[in-house]
């Protein structure tokens, strides 16, 4: 059941003897993919150093501990295609960037949690309402703008600014047209696709639980 408004999101239990342990989101969403690659169950999973975690106000997964916060979470389905026509499916669950450069161009991001690093981008995505966060930054967006706003993403409060548009979304589909004059690159979870000729992102709700 995704979060609703006013509910509370997790619940302490004692730590699964199926629980992987993972080091960081990266790791962690490499290991959701392989499950779906081979039709099995996505196993209860902690994080170590993560990312995500900062969704429920800490850093990582603390191990070794007789009760551990168990919470659901959405996942983003990536289905993308190269130039090479190679096809796969990955997944993510923090985030999934369309660019070439922070500083020029047009840029659309997906958003399941707000955090990469130490920067706050999506102030309003929650990962597990069943709903993912996108961000568009529009190709005339001046560097000295993107600067002023990329300073300001330490707070989150880069919006709202008249060439950064924001929505949420259930299904985003990338068919090559950012940028016609350059190849577009993906990342998502410190892990990038280079040359993403079209893509489908979408969010499955409720696919699995992660354990603090």
């Amino acid at each position: 059941m995704t979060i609703s408004k006013n509910t509370n999101w997790g619940v302490e239990v004692s730590p699964p003897d199926d629980l992987v342990i993972c080091q960081t989101d990266r790791d962690a969403s490499q290991l959701i993919s392989r499950a779906f690659a081979a039709n099995e169950p996505v196993p209860p999973i902690a994080i170590i150093k993560s990312n995500i975690a900062r969704a429920v106000g800490k850093q990582g997964a603390v191990l070794n501990s007789p009760k551990m916060l168990a919470t659901r979470f959405d996942l983003i389905a990536i289905e993308y295609q190269d130039y090479a026509t190679n096809k796969d499916r990955v997944f993510s669950l923090g985030y999934a960037i369309l660019r070439n450069s922070w500083w020029r161009g047009e840029l659309t991001g997906v958003f399941n949690t707000s955090f990469i690093g130490n920067l706050d981008f999506a102030t309003r995505a929650h990962p597990n309402d069943g709903k993912l966060n996108l961000i568009t930054v529009a190709r005339q967006m001046k560097l000295s703008q993107r600067l002023f706003a990329y300073r300001r993403l330490r707070l989150g409060t880069h919006l709202p600014h008249p060439d950064i548009k924001t929505s949420q979304i259930t299904k985003y589909v990338f068919d090559g047209s950012l940028d016609s004059k350059k190849r577009i690159d993906l990342y998502f979870d410190d892990q990038v696709i280079r040359s993403v000729k079209n893509c489908e992102i979408t969010v499955l709700s409720d696919a699995l639980t992660l354990h603090w």
